[in-house]
């Protein structure tokens, strides 16, 4: 609609007179004449048929609907304009269309198609700016794709392929070959054990080292360059040999992008696996767990036919080279400001705990979710720069823990832990831990775990809360330290981050809420809580 509120009229195209041929023509003396009213006599012409009727070829339609044909004729000399309707026109590309002229008339080749153009109402719509580039994208789907790959599912999978095309098995400090997935459970001692433990670090160490490292940004790369300047490898050509030398005064680690986070290890020692293992690992001692009355796992007789019975002596025979529970505690303490509760917790004296974390990265969530409701509202320009100043804020938190066991304890707790997962998910342990079939869950571990917790009147909130807290917090954290947030000027780069992980940050936040009563989207005064004690004021 024009702005008065009036139709406009939008010229078609540009038209002439055809022959019968297609050919155009400047211009066409009618030379026909009435001879009868009723049956007029019409010599038909090269560019008439039998009825007078002259075809008039115009360019493509600018579009369809209803026109008007516009003529310049010459009538006995005299020019004259006339004008016809035209309805139901087509949007087809050179449309012919058929005008009948007089024995007096004859068309020129200005010949121009009008049509009354009605414009449509146009459409209005508000959308919400889309923070997310291509690169940004590819960055954080590259993270999550890490993080995915080290999973319990896929570690199972990479098991069973292992144990059905090994060649190879343990035999104390020496390899013998096996050829039947079976031999594996024929062997006596901690051969099946020590042979899950081999395998276990494989997979860690494939999964784990098998990738790229984010594109923007590499923070390990920027601190080698600007702390570490003496201790970078060149590459040069000896101008006698012409081999290439490496020059330096000292050698690095290779860098490597590292997609695991204690945080996983945390939130899994919470969901009380190992204290579940433990206790069956006491019981498989025949030593009770509880200091009077009858002994939960007392039914538990594990037979010595099926693998499991050899599986948990290996790792009983193997504790002294696990971590044990106060190193991991230390650990978490040092990574995130968060400790352990418990009866096997002794009381801790931390030489640098992260004090002020946790209550950083709930702020940050928080204010993500503030951010995502700015998004969804189509009236508002979200602003991500508060966003990237609390990821800033997480960031070097981060950094200030990547210390002393970094390296090395949070890939050592993992693989312990997949491993416990691993024998507690075996079939022969549901005739002992015969948790509720019917309760859907992700991964098969974790309802033999839910009946321990049961059986031994432990908090028996949902494992998938703690599976999810596991993998949210693994996947946020990893996004956050091995990004150079530090070099990010651009507060884009942040938008595109709340806005890739706002299902991880929702489900964090909603499980948190669940196992804790703590809820970071009405940003709670507790966020800075410890989360191991408000777990068990949750469930008291």
């Amino acid at each position: 609609m024009s702005p008065t509120g009036k139709s406009s009229k939008a010229p078609l195209c540009k038209g002439c007179i055809v022959d019968r041929n297609g050919q155009p023509v400047s211009q066409v003396q009618v030379v026909s004449h009435i001879v009868n009213a009723a049956k007029p006599q019409v010599p038909q012409s090269d560019v008439s048929d039998e009825k007078g009727h002259f075809l008039i070829a115009f360019d493509a339609l600018q579009a369809a609907g209803d026109g008007q044909l516009k003529i310049d004729f010459l009538r006995e000399g005299v020019p004259v304009r006339v004008t016809q309707r035209l309805v139901g026109l087509d949007d087809v590309n050179s449309p012919v269309i058929m005008y009948e002229l007089d024995e007096h008339t004859q068309a020129t080749a200005d010949t121009e198609a009008h049509y009354n153009k009605q414009e449509s109402i146009p459409t209005v719509a508000i959308t919400s700016h889309d923070f997310m580039t291509d690169e940004h994208e590819a960055m954080w789907a590259s993270i999550q794709n890490v993080t995915v790959n080290i999973g319990f599912a896929n570690f199972l999978a990479y098991v069973d392929k292992e144990l059905a095309n090994s060649s190879c098995a343990i035999n104390g400090a020496h390899q013998t070959t096996i050829d039947e997935h079976s031999q594996l459970f024929n062997n006596y001692g901690v051969n099946s054990y020590e042979l899950l433990d081999s395998i276990t670090e494989k997979f860690m160490y494939e999964r784990i080292f098998d990738h790229e490292a984010p594109k923007h940004g590499d923070y390990l790369q920027h601190i080698v360059e600007s702390k570490l300047p003496d201790w970078q490898v060149e590459s040069r050509q000896d101008e006698c040999s012409g081999s290439r030398l490496q020059i330096g005064r000292q050698h690095l680690k290779p860098l490597a992008f590292c997609p695991i986070e204690l945080i996983w290890s945390y939130w899994i020692e919470e969901s009380l696996l190992m204290q579940a293992f433990n206790r069956i690992a006491l019981r498989f001692q025949n030593r009770s767990s509880v200091k009077q009355g009858p002994d939960p796992l007392a039914h538990l007789e594990i037979d010595p036919l099926r693998p499991l019975n050899n599986l948990i002596w290996g790792f009983i025979q193997n504790e002294g080279k696990r971590l044990s529970l106060v190193r991991r505690a230390y650990e978490y303490d040092h990574h995130y400001g968060i400790q352990l509760q418990g009866t096997a917790v002794p009381k801790l004296r931390p030489a640098d705990s992260r004090v002020g974390f946790l209550g950083e990265f709930h702020k940050l969530l928080h204010i993500a979710s503030e951010f995502h409701r700015q998004t969804d509202d189509v009236t508002v320009r979200a602003d991500p720069f508060p966003v990237m100043n609390a990821i800033y804020d997480v960031h070097i938190k981060l950094a200030e823990g990547a210390h002393n066991q970094f390296g090395d304890l949070p890939t050592v707790a993992r693989k312990e832990m997949l491993m416990m997962q691993w024998i507690m998910a075996r079939p022969e342990m549901r005739e002992f831990l015969n948790g509720r079939l019917m309760v859907p869950q992700s991964e098969g571990w974790m309802d033999r775990v839910e009946h321990m917790k049961r059986i031994q009147g432990w908090p028996n909130h949902s494992m998938q809360h703690f599976v999810n807290l596991a993998n949210f917090g693994e996947q946020l954290m990893v996004s956050i330290r091995n990004i150079n947030w530090s070099q990010v000027k651009q507060s884009s780069v942040a938008g595109s981050w709340a806005t890739y992980w706002r299902e991880s940050i929702q489900g964090y936040m909603h499980s948190y809420r669940a196992v804790t009563g703590i809820d970071i989207l009405d940003n709670d005064p507790r966020m800075s809580d410890n989360p191991s004690a408000a777990i068990y004021k949750q469930s008291a």
